[in-house]
């Protein structure tokens, strides 16, 4: 009898493996559809720059590979230095939907100060054991230093010297906005594919200042992005140097619009593409940014464009940009752009006003941007349909093994040491979210025309 119910369960266990095997097939079908696209179209898969020749790095033609790594247990963990009810209670909201724990820490801004705070933080951390660790500051801990701090922390887990963790950040401008931003998190349902409807938004700034780059990258995701199953529109914006140069934007396969943006930034969208940037529920951007602007558009443009469950992926400069900096790395210059003075002083930050008006994540950059080959992993990651906090990871541990930085070099010592804070700013990509949210599920059915 004892045997034959062993044969019985040896059966299932068997049933169940192979289950498992099929379903781990079937996964991988849009990532060996999504090389082989990339094959094709020459666009080369690395670990970092290494060994790539100039013009590939200048054009940004490449995508980095994605680093991921074991977490160092099961468990979902917020930090926080929040002290206020109205911070507290959703992050209560948030605990209890997880069955989470709550750590709070009294002032997040003295962690790459204090080596009590930060050795507080790891014994809490290592307690808990967690998978997801989601990071709520309050806006003055959030800064560069702090964030390099917390990577210190999540690397130094376990003996790897990479984040053990997958995190997520939950930041807004506002208390109402936080909880929002918590309440979505809460309620959102995945986007399959006849659901998503992807936009991207492409800059050509003229010759000097990447010409094509933003918008050829533009065309090959929008190509990617209809085989898969999701016709993408695009909305193309044009510098006065690029209209001078005489600058040809590259074929699109769906429906484009193209606005030369003259001598300042776009102020306001025209009701075509405002229609379309309202239906799309995934935002793709490349281009140059400043505080205040992103892609030759003034955020303030975004003020009544509804945001609802966006998911943004932003590859634009200062996009995440910090109230208080440790960097100081906002720049002197803002290439054929006149009204980069007055985007500078508004300088709201892009990251905020999209959350403002109802994203569910958000992710880019406090400082430079690499744009494509960065961004790339982490779209790739959510469209073959991984949690926010492993795609963010994957790319945080690829730019931490680039960097050659160990955990106890990541924070910023000398602010005039510019070799140093540029191997620094690869690390300061910022997914605003929670970690554990899955936002897409894209049906292997939905693959069409892949050869």
């Amino acid at each position: 009898m004892l045997h034959q119910r062993f044969k019985i369960l040896l059966v299932l266990y068997c049933l169940l493996f192979l289950g498992f095997l099929q379903a781990q097939a079937e996964g991988s079908k849009l990532e060996q559809f999504s090389r082989q696209y990339l094959a094709q179209h020459n666009i080369a898969t690395v670990l970092n720059e290494a060994g790539l020749n100039g013009p590939t790095i200048g054009s940004r033609n490449f995508v980095l590979q994605g680093v991921p790594h074991e977490t160092l247990g099961e468990g979902y963990v917020i930090i926080t230095d929040h002290q206020e009810p109205a911070y507290l209670d959703p992050l209560g909201e948030l605990k209890k939907y997880h069955n989470g724990t709550l750590i709070q820490i009294p002032d997040l801004s003295r962690l790459d100060s204090d080596p009590a705070v930060a050795k507080i933080l790891l014994q809490k951390l290592v307690a808990a054991q967690p998978r997801y660790v989601a990071i709520a500051p309050r806006t003055q801990s959030f800064r560069e230093n702090v964030l390099l701090s917390l990577w210190s922390v999540f690397s130094r887990l376990d003996k790897s010297g990479q984040i053990a963790v997958f995190p997520g950040w939950l930041i807004a401008p506002d208390a109402i906005s936080f909880k929002q931003l918590i309440d979505r998190s809460l309620q959102f349902k995945p986007l399959s594919g006849p659901s998503l409807h992807p936009m991207i938004i492409a800059q050509v700034p003229g010759p000097r200042a990447g010409g094509t780059r933003a918008v050829a990258k533009a065309s090959l995701l929008q190509k990617y992005l209809g085989q898969i199953g999701c016709p993408t529109d695009a909305l193309i914006l044009k510098t006065n140097a690029a209209v001078r140069a005489g600058i040809e934007t590259p074929v699109f396969d769906a429906q484009k619009a193209v606005l030369n943006v003259g001598s300042t930034f776009l102020q306001d969208f025209p009701d075509t593409p405002k229609s379309q940037l309202s239906a799309a529920n995934l935002l793709l951007l490349f281009g140059h940014g400043i505080p205040g602007m992103t892609c030759s558009i003034d955020v303030g443009a975004f003020k009544n464009v509804p945001f609802n469950n966006k998911i943004v992926l932003c590859g634009s400069c200062f996009c995440t940009s910090p109230v208080h900096s440790d960097f100081d790395s906002t720049p002197e210059q803002v290439y054929d752009a006149p009204g980069a003075n007055s985007a500078r002083q508004t300088g709201e930050q892009f990251a905020g006003r999209a959350i403002a008006n109802g994203a569910a994540l958000f992710y880019g950059q406090m400082d430079t941007n690499g744009g494509f080959p960065e961004l790339y992993v982490v779209l790739s990651n959510l469209l073959q349909g991984r949690c926010a906090g492993d795609s963010y990871q994957r790319l945080l541990n690829n730019r931490i093994v680039a960097s050659g930085l160990q955990p106890e070099e990541f924070v910023l010592r000398n602010a005039g040491d510019n070799q140093a804070k540029n191997r620094r700013t690869e690390l300061l990509y910022v997914l605003i979210g929670d970690p554990a949210l899955c936002p897409i599920n894209i049906e292997d059915s939905s693959l069409r025309n892949t050869r």
